[in-house]
């Protein structure tokens, strides 16, 4: 069992705290966010808003990575 994602529902989103080194992340979008360094709630340090399916489509990669590096 691996714990790499927190997901946390909103009124027309979707927030999820990704089990990744934000370092890592050199993606630069205004959905992502480092939350290593302020309070936050969940697993992971990598924040991922998604609003649409064009956000959604865009994450993807860092869905896999969380997987596959976790």
């Amino acid at each position: 069992m691996r714990n790499i994602i927190c997901l946390r529902v909103y009124k027309g989103w979707v927030l999820l705290n990704l089990t990744l080194d934000p370092k890592t992340v050199t993606e630069v979008h205004d959905y992502i966010r480092n939350v290593k360094d302020i309070g936050h709630i969940g697993t992971g340090d990598v924040e991922v808003k998604i609003r649409n399916y064009e956000d959604f489509e865009k994450s993807k990669e860092l869905l896999d990575r969380a997987y596959n590096e976790n």
